[in-house]
């Protein structure tokens, strides 16, 4: 009997190490593991954990909001890089970048004759096209570029005058802090021109399109990736708003938006541009307001 003990006890032992080594291999492994872990987020998209440094961003306020998203975006996956980020303008960006303030200096205009010799690389990271929208019951679906100008502008003020209802015109456009604003000043109407005396200027593009969908003779301009069914995007000259008509120079108002470097980037800020340009980034962030480059 007392062997019998003997050989349970025994065999009790031997399981119960067998349990403790098994155990011991277990964290062995996860530890194995963990200490991997970095180098494989490093190789994925969550970012190169060995990147640090400070970006140095500045330039036109239409870029702006696809800067500051880029910068937390960028920096939440590599935490070792400081981005800093400002709009201060276009010429600004521009200047600041040529002097070496800037790392990057965004732009929503071309480089000026004088300024193309300053030895800058031109990253083009979005499209910025311009839908004049309206009511979705508005009989108008077409207008002419001079039709445009001249309602932005109060010498059109009914819709009869260019084929809709016997309605005044109701113009609902941004505030003078708007960059979409400012393109519409710049590339539309022409820098000279003024505003209809009684459009309304609204802070923001939701604003617009709210009111425009509840004013059956209003008209208002809002970016491309904004346009929804609550509002109908009217064609100019003949040619819809999209993304294609946009990419193949037929629909007339578009811009690119450039960030440019002093000659070709390195690490950190190559690194950045590089995410501002991918997939994920162009789809997911750029597609929301503007129209992607890839």
């Amino acid at each position: 009997m007392r062997e019998k003990r003997m050989k349970e006890g025994t065999v009790r032992r031997s399981a119960l190490v067998v349990v403790i080594l098994a155990a011991v291999v277990a964290v062995l492994v996860a530890l194995a593991g963990c200490g991997k872990q970095p180098a494989d987020q490093g190789a994925s998209e969550t970012g190169d954990q060995s990147l640090s440094g400070k970006i140095m961003i500045g330039g036109s306020t239409t870029v702006l909001p696809i800067a500051q998203a880029a910068a937390e975006q960028f920096m939440a996956a590599n935490p070792q890089v400081r981005v800093e980020v400002q709009g201060t303008g276009s010429s600004e960006g521009i200047k600041g970048v040529s002097e070496g303030v800037l790392n990057i200096g965004d732009s929503s205009r071309e480089l000026k004759p004088e300024e193309s010799k300053l030895d800058l690389v031109d990253h083009k990271i979005a499209i910025d096209a311009l839908a004049l929208v309206v009511n979705p019951d508005n009989k108008v679906t077409n207008l002419t570029k001079k039709q445009v100008v001249d309602i932005l502008t109060g010498k059109i003020t009914n819709w009869k005058d260019v084929g809709g209802a016997d309605e005044d015109i109701v113009v609902v456009g941004r505030d003078e802090a708007s960059g979409t604003r400012e393109f519409v000043q710049k590339d539309i109407i022409g820098e000279d021109a003024k505003f209809a005396a009684d459009a309304l200027a609204l802070p923001g593009a939701g604003q617009v399109k709210a009111t425009v969908a509840k004013t059956p003779a209003g008209i208002g301009y809002v970016g491309l990736g904004a346009v929804d069914d609550s509002v109908k995007a009217l064609k100019v000259e003949g040619v819809a708003p999209s993304e294609a008509t946009v990419k193949g120079d037929t629909y007339a108002y578009h811009r690119y938006l450039h960030m440019f470097t002093k000659g070709e980037p390195t690490d950190p800020t190559k690194a950045f541009l590089d995410f501002v340009l991918g997939e994920k980034f162009q789809t997911e962030t750029v597609a929301s307001e503007f129209v992607p480059v890839k």
